[in-house]
């Protein structure tokens, strides 16, 4: 009896669909919309209408016959004619447990949650950088779906940003200042209303004794939410800055 194939499913990134040593090439956008809305509803039957919303803003005419076309194209890309099951008016892709990249997320941040709750920071550490690693870009970074993306994939990416800001956390309450400047330099770059970061940068680079760069952060993103947004960084932004400006603020900016 010749063994199944393991398959691998990743979606925080670009669309990946491995089987057994062979990727698949899931080359065509209509197909990479349906392959991905299966898969963040794995093991639920998705209707012919919602698969239709995704694929396109405006269905055309033939809409129920293309969707068919791309169901049939993706069974033959994989070689399985069960890859996808037609339940009635609908379709369902079987996931097996630890198929999916999203299946590995959800196991770190639970165990990282349980780390936390036991005080036990350098696995909580590890479980997040382990999480965070998992994107290989933006979630569904090439799926051409507005609907995926801004209903589905922007809570994925905010999962990421949450899981860095806790990772980040964790190294300055460990006092690994020096290293995480410039990966903070990097993410305030690419997130410049996360306040967040910026308010990690401030105390990694005034614990490392450099002041007049933490100052100088701050003001940079006083200067750039005045302007974009015309509005106050955030009260806690504000106390750490304050923190740093006080001859004694030595102790609060460590618990800061």
């Amino acid at each position: 009896m010749n063994a199944i194939p393991a398959r691998r499913f990743s979606l925080l990134g670009t669309l990946r669909l491995d089987i057994g040593t062979r990727t698949v090439a899931v080359t065509a956008g209509k197909m990479k919309v349906v392959l991905a809305a299966l898969l963040l509803n794995e093991n639920e039957p998705v209707t012919r209408d919602r698969l239709i919303e995704y694929m396109w803003e405006k269905p055309p005419a033939s809409a129920r016959t293309l969707l068919h076309s791309v169901i049939l194209r993706l069974r033959r890309i994989t070689g399985d004619h069960q890859f996808i099951r037609t339940r009635g008016s609908n379709y369902v892709l079987r996931v097996e447990p630890g198929e999916l990249d999203l299946h590995d997320l959800s196991a770190l941040l639970e165990k990282a949650d349980s780390a936390r709750a036991h005080l036990d920071v350098t696995t909580e550490h590890d479980c997040l950088s382990r999480a965070v690693e998992l994107w290989r870009g933006p979630t569904l970074a090439d799926v051409p779906s507005p609907a995926l993306r801004l209903g589905i994939a922007t809570r994925f990416d905010e999962m990421k940003l949450q899981a860095l800001n806790r990772q980040i956390d964790l190294d300055l309450a460990l006092g690994r200042y020096a290293q995480v400047v410039s990966r903070l330099r990097e993410l305030t770059h690419e997130h410049p209303f996360n306040e967040h970061f910026w308010k990690q940068l401030m105390t990694a680079l005034y614990r490392c004794g450099r002041q007049a760069e933490a100052l100088s952060a701050y003001h940079e993103l006083r200067r750039m939410l005045d302007r974009e947004l015309g509005i106050e960084p955030d009260p806690d932004v504000k106390a750490v800055y304050q923190s740093i400006l006080r001859p004694d603020s030595d102790d609060d900016s460590r618990r800061r």
